[in-house]
């Protein structure tokens, strides 16, 4: 009898998180995974085994890697919140610069000297908005805000360090609810399911990103050797006032409440800026993966969360 191929042995950061835990429930169906968590671990039912790791720590992390015997290690923490970033702009010794900037250096650094893939999740804010939507190709030169620009230099710091690495840019990931994070269509259904009006710029282009399209393109890049930047978002280019209406008619809510605003007008003080437009175009995934993953437009994906909802829940 033939033996079972051993599966490939993934250690992954942020799989407690909104995008993690759910990009890692997509991941264990082709991977053995290892949760490195700084201070959240993953559900058991996600990952095969978390490990409790001080990240800034080089020594601590080629140690995890070579004694689980990682074949490839997938990072996704960050520091996430951009108005809590913007509050440490210039700041190279706050969390955000050491966790966005330092950090993607210090993991592909070591993950080139152990001979290991890595892939680094980045976001569509390193780009500043003015020229968009963006190519892969397309370089950034400086982000709009100070999350966007410690991202880009993580970016940076990560491809110098490891010019095999994989960087991977979604643009606003939504999904299943998670307790630490709101999306565009939380977001939306929670102000009109309370009869309050929600103002969408009319001005501002996005390409959100079904987290489960994120999670298979994910694994899909994990496993190959591509190196340098890929673009991986929605199909659909589209307003945020134009999305809150595709959110209000997939759950039956009062699209009346739906207000078309500027960019500008919604902009409140002590708010990082929020770049113009930074939807992002995904020739290059759609040329070498898209044939393994289809990106799904924005209607589509809000269905399939709203079916998501309406499956009964499994038996306790």
């Amino acid at each position: 009898m033939m033996q079972a191929e051993a599966r490939r042995r993934l250690a992954m950061t942020g799989a407690s998180g909104f995008v993690g835990s759910v990009v890692a429930r997509r991941l264990a169906r082709n991977f053995e995974l290892l949760d490195l968590y700084h201070r959240t671990p993953a559900p058991a039912d996600i990952v095969g085994q978390s490990l409790y790791i001080d990240l800034s720590d080089r020594r601590s992390i080629d140690q995890a890697l070579r004694d689980w015997r990682a074949d490839a290690l997938l990072h996704i923490a960050a520091a996430a919140d951009v108005d809590a970033c913007e509050a440490e702009r210039e700041d190279r010794s706050g969390n955000a610069y050491q966790t966005n900037a330092v950090l993607p250096g210090l993991l592909a650094r070591t993950c080139r000297e152990l001979g290991i893939r890595f892939v680094h999740i980045s976001t569509d804010y390193v780009y500043d908005g003015v020229d968009g939507p963006y190519h892969d190709m397309d370089l950034p030169g400086r982000a709009a805000n100070w999350y966007g620009q410690t991202k880009l230099e993580g970016e940076r710091a990560a491809l110098k360090a490891n010019p095999a690495a994989a960087v991977v840019r979604p643009s606003l990931p939504y999904g299943p609810a998670h307790p630490r994070k709101r999306d565009i269509v939380r977001l939306v259904r929670s102000r009109l399911g309370a009869g309050e009006a929600f103002a969408g710029a009319v001005d501002q282009f996005i390409s959100p990103t079904w987290l489960d399209d994120l999670g298979d393109g994910l694994a899909a890049i994990v496993a190959g050797q591509g190196s340098g930047a890929y673009h991986l978002a929605g199909a659909t280019l589209l307003t945020p006032y134009d999305a809150a209406l595709v959110v209000a008619r997939t759950f039956g809510l009062d699209e009346r409440l739906v207000r078309p605003a500027t960019l500008a007008e919604i902009s409140g003080s002590g708010r990082a800026p929020r770049p113009r437009a930074t939807a992002l175009l995904c020739p290059r995934f759609d040329r070498e993966l898209g044939g393994r993953v289809r990106r799904r437009g924005f209607a589509e994906g809000v269905g399939l969360l709203r079916d998501l909802e309406l499956q009964p829940a499994p038996p306790s």
